[in-house]
């Protein structure tokens, strides 16, 4: 009987350390997998922050233009002022004023013309269309140096002519910088 219950315990104990070693094995395996897989160069991981801030997901587009931000990466910027969400527009725009680089001028020109189309939605999205197109105007007066007079409530009018004026402004500034 003796040699029977040695037996039994010798049989659980190699029991024991079977599943040890495999939960070991299991264990290596799951760590290889939580693993960050480090990218291959600088480049890929701009690529991938340059979709993330095109991203419909609110938190993937502000990590993104957080990074942007912090890196002073001006291609990724210019991709925050085509983003679907208007707070991560108006983010980069109020961005791009504080850096107070002219280069950017003819983005905003760009982003000003197209933010007049129709947008559906409530009066909710209008009241943020409209916020766009302040941040953006007095963007455009920070980089320029000029005056934009206009009412609360831009007119179509109001932007029509400070369209007219911001382009006039960055091709005679082109060519000043020519000469």
């Amino acid at each position: 009987m003796k040699y029977f219950a040695g037996l039994c315990l010798l049989l659980i104990l190699c029991i024991n350390l079977f599943s040890c070693a495999e939960s070991q094995d299991s264990l290596a395996q799951t760590e290889n997998v939580l693993k960050p897989t480090p990218t291959n160069s600088q480049k890929d991981m701009s690529i991938n922050q340059e979709d993330n801030i095109l991203s419909k997901n609110y938190s993937v587009a502000e990590k993104a233009l957080n990074r942007a931000i912090l890196q002073k990466d001006k291609k990724t910027l210019r991709l925050g002022l085509k983003s679907p969400i208007f707070t991560i527009k108006q983010k980069t725009v109020e961005t791009i004023a504080d850096i107070s680089d002219e280069t950017f001028i003819p983005s905003l020109i760009e982003v000003l013309e197209k933010n007049q189309g129709t947008v559906a939605g409530g009066n909710e999205v209008k009241v943020m269309q409209q916020d766009l197109n302040k941040a953006i105007v007095l963007a455009l007066e920070q980089l320029t140096g000029l005056q934009f007079l206009f009412s609360e409530k831009l007119s179509a009018n109001d932007i029509q002519r400070i369209l007219n004026e911001s382009r006039e402004w960055w091709k005679v500034h082109q060519r000043e910088k020519q000469q």
